[in-house]
């Protein structure tokens, strides 16, 4: 298996989007980032209501086509930010339709400082043969 590193990430406002681009920076690491078709509000109450739904709810979306194949990479390191206690739809989606078995695998996720929530029971929630690390990131802005 090549031991190529994929940084796979979703980002609503851009937080997220730069810690991914300095994993890349420092490690070398091929970036995708998640891309919904329709994207839900960047503010205001829709943002909330919408998005806190959609992950409460462990919905899925449609993403963009992307070029990136994850079975080819030897470390996937998934990054997003938590909502509602949980992973937003464009990472359900990404997880829903790949397997990372025997992968070394990471979970970075992004949330504001004194916010709650896991990733770790989420991912293996998708994909229970995933060797994973949690790593939790203060707000960046």
């Amino acid at each position: 298996m090549d031991q190529k590193i994929l940084v796979v990430y979703y980002s609503l406002e851009g937080n997220t989007e730069f810690v991914a681009k300095e994993i890349g920076r420092c490690t070398g690491a091929d970036l995708l980032r998640l891309v919904p078709e329709k994207e839900i509000p960047v503010s205001g109450f829709g943002k909330y209501f919408f998005g806190g739904k959609a992950a409460l709810t462990h919905s899925l979306t449609h993403l963009n086509p992307f070029d990136e194949k994850p079975e080819e990479y030897g470390t996937i390191v998934l990054a997003g930010p938590v909502w509602a206690g949980t992973y937003p739809p464009a990472i359900v989606t990404f997880l829903d339709e790949h397997r990372f078995s025997g992968k070394i695998s990471i979970s970075l996720r992004h949330q504001r400082a004194g916010m709650r929530g896991s990733f770790s029971g989420s991912w293996r929630r998708y994909s229970p043969e995933i060797r994973s690390a949690v790593c939790s990131v203060s707000r960046i802005r």
